[in-house]
């Protein structure tokens, strides 16, 4: 797993939400910590900014999806659920258990109920 060192950016005692991170040819710019943090772990894993493939097998239906670490949002790609966009894992999680099997009560942690597609892992090992 990729480790990120405190000299990666320096964090703003001014704004605690905000810090610097060096730029090509020696620029700084500021940005927010949590899209400094996602952006250099994508850099050093090679995942894409752009989000990570999940799954998720409910009820035997295999359900795909697309994790964006930046924002925290879940959009689900297949099924019933295609093209749906939820701001965290455990609202989409929520969403296919209430689409897949209404009689039930849908309360589901979306971070153990996602799986990352490319290692098998369950979405929480990225946390």
């Amino acid at each position: 797993m990729a480790q990120l060192r405190a000299d990666d950016f320096a964090y703003d005692r001014q704004s605690p939400d905000l810090g610097t991170v060096a730029g090509s040819g020696g620029t700084q710019r500021r940005a927010p910590i949590h899209f400094i943090v996602v952006e250099r772990y994508c850099s050093l894993t090679g995942e894409p900014e752009d989000g990570v493939s999940v799954h998720a097998i409910y009820n035997g239906t295999r359900i795909d999806g697309r994790y964006h670490p930046a924002t925290g949002k879940l959009e689900i790609t297949s099924g019933v659920l295609a093209r749906q966009v939820f701001k965290t894992p455990s609202g989409a999680a929520i969403a296919v258990v209430r689409a897949h099997n209404p009689g039930v009560k849908p309360n589901r942690n979306g971070w153990t109920f996602w799986v990352v597609t490319e290692t098998g892992k369950l979405l929480q090992s990225l946390r």
